[in-house]
């Protein structure tokens, strides 16, 4: 894709005189998980390394002069690649000139921050997998089969037409955690020659907008996928069931701290709460379940591929 550059006519619709001060946007680009999930250094650059311990070692009673075997536990090296996002812009510096230039700059790094946010926010959920190939892995590269121990299966099976929820233990000590390095960095705003659509030179006031990211799994039992949710019939949407039995395989001492969905799939679920009522009464809008905070977010696509 070319360059895109703001134009004067832009500039003039957006800083006239009869407009309101309030924030309008029709874009989805809020980033309620990154708001609310821990983040960690990487261990090393944009490697980031931790140890995790996949045996526990075996200890047992004896008797009165009776031996036994000693033992030892097991632990392997994990490594989580971070990939570099790029939020980086320029503004043509005649456009910017025919306002207030620091205002402008200023007005799209603040659109560009709120832009890098989500995208990160949807790489670490959707990963490689509904994500971008040139990013991180997240959730989804986790349990991306029916067979894995760590996915629930909603059966639906119409191709494109998916979705997923997830169900985490956010912990930077031992559970999925955000990893950054840095984290995304604004740099100096220069006036740099690039190119315009004509493909002649043009001077722009440039801004770097640069980190690398990526996400920490701290166990196979941090996360649940429940996938192949359909997103056309209820029959196949999100239930009290589906949650139960994602609840179900985490370990009784690590118990997860926040459901992941949709708008779609919270719509779902209190559809299928209100099924449930003895006078019809439509069911409250679900904002946890057992105890456990649910986040909507609007990275969580309706248009995955069937996990076979």
């Amino acid at each position: 894709m070319a360059n895109s550059y703001k134009t004067v006519a832009e500039i003039a619709s957006i800083n006239g005189e009869d407009f309101s001060d309030g924030q309008f946007s029709d874009v989805l680009n809020d980033a309620p998980v990154i708001a609310s999930i821990p983040a960690v250094t990487s261990s090393k650059g944009n490697v980031h390394q931790y140890r995790k311990t996949t045996a526990a070692p075996v200890v047992g009673y004896v008797g009165d002069g009776v031996g036994r075997d000693l033992s030892k536990s097991t632990k392997i090296a994990v490594t989580a690649d971070l990939e570099a996002l790029d939020a980086s812009f320029a503004v043509p510096v005649h456009v910017a000139n025919a306002s207030n230039a620091e205002d402008v700059v200023q007005g799209e790094l603040i659109e560009h921050l709120a832009a890098s946010m989500f995208a990160f926010e949807s790489q670490l959920i959707n990963g490689t997998i509904e994500g971008d190939a040139a990013g991180h892995e997240g959730l989804a590269n986790q349990a991306n089969a029916v067979a894995s121990s760590q996915f629930v299966n909603a059966t639906g099976s119409t191709a494109d037409v998916q979705t997923s929820v997830y169900m985490v233990r956010f912990s930077a000590m031992d559970g999925v955690a955000a990893v950054i390095h840095p984290e995304i960095t604004v740099g100096t705003t220069i006036i740099q020659d690039m190119l315009a659509a004509n493909g002649k030179s043009m001077p722009h006031y440039y801004t770097p907008l640069q980190g690398y990211n990526g996400v920490q799994v701290g166990t196979n039992y941090s996360t649940v996928r429940i996938g192949n949710l359909n997103d056309v019939t209820d029959s196949k949407g999100l239930t009290d069931d589906l949650l139960s039995a994602a609840l179900e395989k985490f370990p009784a001492g690590k118990q997860p701290n926040r459901i992941l969905m949709s708008r779609l799939s919270l719509g779902q679920l209190q559809r299928s709460r209100t099924t449930y009522s003895p006078t019809g009464t439509p069911a409250p809008r679900p904002t946890e379940y057992e105890g456990i905070p649910i986040t909507v977010t609007d990275a969580i696509i309706a248009t995955e591929a069937v996990v076979a």
